[in-house]
């Protein structure tokens, strides 16, 4: 048996990582909840662009440059976030996602951000309410 493999950067493609990092961006800015602690990356094309590379390179694509550096674990440490900002991030994206891609794609991508959430609990960057 051979085993195929099919990264979800190719079941996506780039142009719709980036629509919906795009969109998601412009939703969390008009949210009541999440719109506080993402007020200083709000219009930042550096921050996107960072989002975009990371999630690309995590979905198994390639760049033709090398991938902007993100330190996930040190742009959050200083935001005080708490558990329902993190619901409420993890369910608005699902719900961004859900309105791209389809469901298998969405799902796939959903658990690479809901493993994201983990890491950032696991660090103890995540705080009670």
């Amino acid at each position: 048996m051979v085993r195929t493999l099919n990264p979800l950067c190719d079941r996506i493609g780039l142009p719709t990582v980036e629509a919906v990092v795009r969109d998601f961006a412009r939703r969390q800015a008009e949210d009541p909840v999440l719109a506080p602690w993402l007020a200083h990356a709000a219009g930042d094309e550096e921050h996107l662009a960072t989002v975009m590379d990371y999630w690309w390179t995590a979905m198994g694509g390639r760049l033709d440059r090398p991938p902007r550096p993100v330190d996930m674990m040190g742009r959050h440490a200083d935001l005080a976030l708490t558990e329902t900002a993190l619901a409420r991030w993890l369910a608005l994206f699902e719900t961004t996602l859900a309105d791209h891609l389809d469901t298998a794609e969405a799902n796939d991508w959903a658990a690479m951000a809901r493993a994201m959430a983990e890491k950032l609990r696991a660090s103890g960057l995540i705080h009670p309410d």
